[in-house]
């Protein structure tokens, strides 16, 4: 069957689907092609870009907005900036959705603000609702719920209370499971806790209980293997928060001869800060971060740490919405746990004597 645009006269084209239709092709090739997007044979961007000059096509979502008609946008509601984790996650994100021929409309929601998020999302009539980072709060329930009532496809890549709710995320409760598996393998038996915070978050809630359940599978009591410190600051950077956090469990006498971290950064501040009161890793006390971020290698000693997958986790949350759209569904209640990878370096070692 021929694949050479219609020989028709140049009718109207309006949308990027009637120009795919027109050139023979499909929708992602052709937004691939006018967003200037690599790998493209030059033969196939001849043929849309000679379709585009005799037609005078110009791709313009807000009109096709105001037209009533769907946007070829995918809304991304970004819980912050100031992960590194999280901004991996979203450049995965934006990537995909954009060779699929959609694009990303970015919108950060503070102070848990999910209303003018997702009425933004509405307004801009996008065809999907992706949910990154640490999402929380009373209200969210009921916006999951009007993007299910208007029929709007939605997944979280981190976490929701939400039942009817579309999860993508990894498994978090394995992953510091893993980690204090790790640890108790090499005969630690009290683990501290550092930035990890019960009734915080569901995420955090879901790693401590990971450590919880590789604890009470060695017949130990969580209430003194694993050790936290109250009336600890928050809102200050990863970094310092480890250090000041090692600071504080080396003054209080508490020391157990492990800790898990809430990320690497956190890992890589701890180090510091017991390097600094004279304590070594993993000479006196191990240490396991979280992320497999690339300060995890880039330190001495380099960081033991939990491979969240990052990448796994993106491309199914993507794939999971562009399905619902291809088959103009909208799923609720979809959960799905991506398998975490613990990767060990210097940072630990065996319990000292």
């Amino acid at each position: 069957m021929s694949t050479r645009p219609s020989s028709r006269p140049q009718e109207k084209i309006r949308t990027t689907a009637e120009l795919a239709r027109h050139v023979g092709l499909s929708r992602a090739t052709v937004s691939r092609v006018l967003n200037g997007h690599e790998g493209i044979k030059q033969k196939t961007i001849d043929r849309v870009m000679q379709v585009v000059k005799s037609t005078g096509f110009t791709a313009n979502p807000y009109s096709r907005i105001l037209r009533g008609q769907s946007s070829g946008t995918i809304a991304v509601c970004l819980s912050d900036f100031k992960h590194y984790a999280l901004l991996q996650k979203l450049a995965q994100v934006v990537r995909l959705l954009a060779d699929a021929g959609y694009t990303a409309l970015i919108e950060t929601v503070e102070n848990s603000d999910h209303v003018r998020s997702v009425r933004l999302a509405m307004r801009m009539r996008a065809e999907a609702v992706i949910f990154a980072g640490q999402h929380s709060g009373a209200e969210l329930a009921a916006h999951v719920q009007d993007l299910i009532a208007a029929g709007i496809p939605h997944v979280f890549t981190d976490s929701c209370a939400e039942p009817a709710a579309n999860v993508v995320t990894a498994d978090r409760v394995r992953a510091l499971e893993l980690a204090a598996d790790h640890l108790l393998d090499l005969g630690h038996r009290s683990i501290g806790i550092i930035g990890i915070i019960a009734g915080r978050t569901p995420v955090e809630d879901a790693r401590l209980g990971g450590l919880r359940r590789s604890v009470e599978a060695r017949r130990l009591d969580p209430a003194r293997a694993l050790v936290s410190l109250t009336g600890c600051p928050l809102g200050t950077s990863n970094l310092i928060y480890g250090r000041e956090m090692a600071g504080r469990f080396v003054a209080s006498g508490k020391m157990p001869t492990a800790f898990v971290a809430l990320n690497d950064e956190m890992a890589f501040g701890a180090i510091e800060g017991f390097r600094a009161s004279g304590v070594s890793v993993p000479g006196d006390v191990s240490v396991v971060g979280f992320n497999n971020d690339d300060i995890a290698v880039l330190t001495s000693p380099s960081i033991t740490t939990v491979d969240a997958e990052v990448g796994a986790s993106a491309a199914a949350a993507v794939a999971f919405l562009l399905d619902q759209l291809r088959k103009g569904t909208a799923v609720t209640g979809y959960q799905s746990l991506i398998q975490p990878r613990l990767i060990v370096r210097e940072s630990t070692g065996p319990a000292r004597a």
